[in-house]
C-alpha cells in the first residue's frame, strides 16, 4: 500500500493545485515521517493574509524540534500562537487576527491529527464517516486568541481510514448534504466531485489522504455530474452509517450515508415492470412473471452492452473539450502583449484543466499542459524560484530566547539584528566565522544614559557605525568592539512617531508616519543637535515602517512603496505586479532596484524606481519574513526571518 495525497485550492476565484494556506513538509532526521501537512483557516477576512505565514511557521517549528509527534505539534502550534498573540497585543483591536490550524503527521501507516480553532476533518472508513471539529471543545480557541491554546488529537490508521481536510466555509457554502454525497465517491474521483460542489466558493483548500495499492490502476470513472448519476458498477458500496442521536453541540458527528437516497433515485429512473394491483383482482399468472423476468434480462444485457460505451464516449468528449479549451486559452495568451490579459487567460486555462481533472485525474495530458501553462504564468508574473540560498545564521540554539527579530542592517562586515523581545541589538558575521554578539541591551547605561528597548536602527556608512533609537527617543552609536555612545538628537520628543531611520551622506532621516513627514537632521559634533528639516510637507502613510534615502526618498507603507522626488510623490510603484503586497516588512534599495520583503506573500518583490514591477523571488524558507538588507556592493541580499538570516545573489 502507498499513501496518496491529493489537493486543490481556489484562491480568490483562481483554481490552483497548491494554495497559500497549505504547507507540506518532512521532518529532517526522522525517515519514518512520510509527511507533515498543515492547513490554516482564518476566523475572519482580515486574518486571511496571515494564514500562509502561520502555516509556514508551524511547519518549520515542527520539523526543527526533536520531540515526539504530539509534543512537537503542541510546541509548534503554541509558539506560532505566541507570535500571533504578540502581534495582536501590539496592534489596535480592529487589526487583531486569529486563525485555526489543522495538522496531520503521517508515519508508519498512522495519521496523527491535531486541531486548534476552526477547521474540518472527515474520516471515512468501513464504519461510516466522522465529521470532526473543535466546536464546543477547549481546542476551539484559535491561534492568536487570548490565553493558551489546547490542541485536540485524533489518531487513525491510513489503511482503514481516508482523511479529508476542508476549509469549513466550503461546507457552509455548499451545504452539509452535498459534502456528505461527495464523501461516498470513489477515492479516485472524490476531489473531482468535491470541486464541482465548491467551485463557486472564492477561497477553498481541500486535501484528501488515502492509502492505495502500490500498483493500483485508477478506475475508469466516466463523466458524471453527481453521485446519483454514477453507474453502480463504477461506484464502491458506501459504508453503512452509524446511528446516532441528533445533538448539535457534539464535536464529532456522523454524516449519514446517502446509499438509500441514491438507490431510490436509481429505481425511479428504471421503467416499471409490474402493473398496479387492483383491489379484489386475482394475482397475475406465472407466465407474466416469466415475461417480466425475460424483459428484465433483456434490459440488463442492453445496458451492459450499450451504456458503458456511451458513458465512456461522453467522458472522452468532455475531457477533450476541456483540454482543447485550455490549449486555446494558452494560445490566446501568447498572442496578446497586455500582461493583465495574459494572466486572465492563463488562469482561465488552469480552471479548464481542473474541470478536465474532475473527469479523468490520471490523463497524462493534464499534467503536461499544466506544466506549460504554469511555467508561462510564472514568466508573466516574474516568479523566480531561488535555487542557491545560504543560511547565514539560525537563531535556534545560538541566540537566547525569547527573540523577536524586527529589523536588519548591514555594515562593518556585520549583520545587525534588532530584537524587541529582550530589547537588544545583535551582531553576527555574514561569513559565519564569528559568533553572534550582543552589541546593545535595554537597561544598560551608556555614557550616563539608560538605554530602553530599541525601536529603529540604521547603518551610517560615512561614520562606520550603527545608529540605534530607543523607545525613550534616546539615540546611540554602536561601533564594533566598542561600548555604545549616547548621541544628541534635538527635540526628539516632539516627533509624532518614529517608524524608521535612514542615513545618507552623514545626515539622519526619521520617518514620522503619525506626522506624515520625513525629517532630516544634519550631523554635528555631538550627534544630530541641529534643527530638523521637513522634507515632504505632510503626507499620508498607512502603516509606514520602512525608509530608504538615496537620490530620492522611498517610504514603505502597508499598501506598497511611495517614491518622493523632493516633496512631490512620483509615479505609482510596482506597476504590473500580479498581486498586491501583503504585510510588507522590509525595504532595501540601490540606484536602480527596490527590494521589498512581503511577509504575507512569502516573497521578495523587486521593482524599478521608475515604477515598473520587475520580478519576485520565492523560496520555501521565506516564511515569517521580518526584514531585508542589501550589501554595500549590491551583490548579496540578506533576508531576516523569525528563524534566522538567509542570503542569496539576486539575478534577473
Amino acid at each position: 500500500m502507498a499513501i496518496r495525497v491529493g489537493r486543490f485550492a481556489i484562491v480568490e476565484g483562481d483554481v490552483r493545485e497548491h494554495g497559500p494556506w497549505l504547507i507540506e513538509q518532512a521532518r529532517d532526521g526522522d525517515p519514518r515521517v512520510v509527511q507533515l501537512i498543515v492547513l490554516v483557516e482564518p476566523v475572519d477576512e482580515r486574518s486571511a493574509e496571515f494564514c500562509e505565514d502561520v502555516a509556514g511557521a508551524v511547519a518549520d517549528l515542527f520539523v526543527s524540534e526533536e520531540l515526539s509527534l504530539t509534543g512537537g505539534l503542541v510546541r509548534a502550534m503554541r509558539r506560532a500562537h505566541m507570535n500571533l498573540a504578540e502581534w495582536n497585543r501590539r496592534s489596535l483591536r480592529e487589526h487583531r487576527v486569529a486563525v485555526g490550524v489543522t495538522c496531520v503527521v503521517l508515519r508508519d501507516g498512522e495519521a496523527t491529527i491535531a486541531q486548534a480553532g476552526p477547521g474540518l476533518v472527515y474520516l471515512v472508513g468501513q464504519d461510516g464517516t466522522r465529521r470532526v471539529t473543535t466546536a464546543g471543545e477547549p481546542a476551539a480557541s484559535p491561534l492568536g486568541s487570548d490565553g493558551e491554546i489546547t490542541p485536540q488529537f485524533i489518531a487513525a490508521r491510513t489503511d482503514e481510514t481516508s482523511i479529508l481536510l476542508l476549509s469549513s466555509f466550503a461546507e457552509t457554502e455548499a451545504g452539509p448534504s452535498a459534502i456528505g454525497r461527495v464523501l461516498n465517491s470513489h477515492r479516485d474521483r472524490l476531489l473531482g466531485d468535491l470541486f464541482l460542489q465548491v467551485r463557486n466558493v472564492a477561497d477553498v483548500h481541500a486535501v484528501f489522504i488515502a492509502d492505495v495499492p502500490a500498483e493500483a490502476e485508477p478506475a475508469d470513472i466516466g463523466s458524471v455530474e453527481s453521485v446519483e448519476d454514477a453507474p453502480s458498477d463504477l461506484m464502491p458500496p458506501p459504508p453503512e452509517p452509524i446511528p446516532y442521536p441528533e445533538e448539535p453541540q457534539v464535536r464529532v458527528t456522523v454524516v449519514p450515508s446517502v446509499e438509500s437516497e441514491t438507490s431510490m433515485s436509481r429505481r425511479r429512473r428504471l421503467p416499471s415492470l409490474r402493473r398496479e394491483r387492483v383491489a379484489g383482482a386475482s394475482p397475475p399468472l406465472p407466465w407474466r412473471w416469466l415475461a417480466a423476468g425475460l424483459l428484465a434480462i433483456i434490459t440488463v444485457v442492453a445496458a451492459v452492452i450499450f451504456v458503458p460505451p456511451l458513458l465512456e464516449e461522453d467522458s472522452v468528449a468532455r475531457l477533450d473539450a476541456r483540454l482543447a479549451e485550455a490549449g486555446e486559452l494558452l494560445t490566446n495568451a501568447g498572442e496578446t502583449s497586455d500582461i493583465g490579459e495574459q494572466r486572465e487567460l492563463l488562469n482561465g486555462a488552469l480552471r479548464q484543466l481542473e474541470e478536465a481533472r474532475s473527469v479523468d485525474a490520471e490523463d497524462p495530458r493534464i499534467a503536461e499542459l499544466q506544466r506549460v501553462i504554469q511555467g508561462r504564468l510564472d514568466e508573466v508574473n516574474g516568479v523566480i524560484e531561488i535555487d542557491d540560498i545560504e543560511t547565514v545564521v539560525r537563531f535556534e540554539g545560538v541566540v537566547t530566547h525569547p527573540l523577536t527579530p524586527d529589523a536588519l542592517a548591514v555594515g562593518a562586515r556585520r549583520l545587525w539584528v534588532m530584537d524587541s523581545a529582550l530589547g537588544r541589538v545583535l551582531a553576527t558575521d555574514p561569513a559565519g566565522i564569528f559568533v553572534v554578539e550582543e552589541a546593545f541591551r535595554a537597561g544598560q547605561r551608556y555614557g550616563g544614559v539608560a538605554a530602553a528597548t530599541p525601536i529603529a536602527i540604521a547603518w551610517d556608512a560615512m561614520a562606520e557605525r550603527l545608529l540605534v533609537l530607543d523607545e525613550e527617543r534616546s539615540l546611540f552609536a554602536v561601533e564594533l568592539g566598542e561600548d555604545p555612545v549616547a548621541l544628541r538628537l534635538r527635540d526628539a520628543d516632539e516627533l509624532g512617531s518614529v517608524d524608521a531611520l535612514a542615513v545618507h551622506a552623514g545626515s539622519l532621516y526619521v520617518l514620522d508616519a503619525e506626522g506624515g513627514e520625513v525629517w532630516r537632521y544634519l550631523p554635528t559634533g555631538t550627534g544630530f543637535d541641529s534643527e530638523r528639516t521637513a522634507l515632504l510637507g505632510t503626507a499620508s502613510f498607512d502603516g509606514a515602517r520602512g525608509l530608504h534615502v538615496g537620490g530620492d526618498l522611498l517610504v514603505l507603507g502597508a499598501e506598497g512603496v511611495h517614491r518622493f522626488e523632493g516633496s512631490r510623490e512620483g509615479v505609482a510603484q510596482l506597476q504590473g505586479i500580479d498581486r498586491v503586497l501583503n504585510a510588507p516588512v522590509g525595504l532595501a534599495a540601490d540606484s536602480d532596484t527596490i527590494f521589498i520583503a512581503d511577509r504575507g506573500g512569502n516573497r521578495i518583490v523587486v521593482g524599478h524606481p521608475g515604477g515598473a514591477f520587475l520580478r519576485q523571488y520565492t523560496h520555501p524558507d521565506f516564511t515569517d519574513l521580518r526584514g531585508t538588507a542589501l550589501a554595500s556592493d549590491g551583490e548579496v541580499l540578506y533576508v531576516l526571518t523569525g528563524l534566522g538570516i538567509l542570503s542569496f545573489e539576486p539575478t534577473e
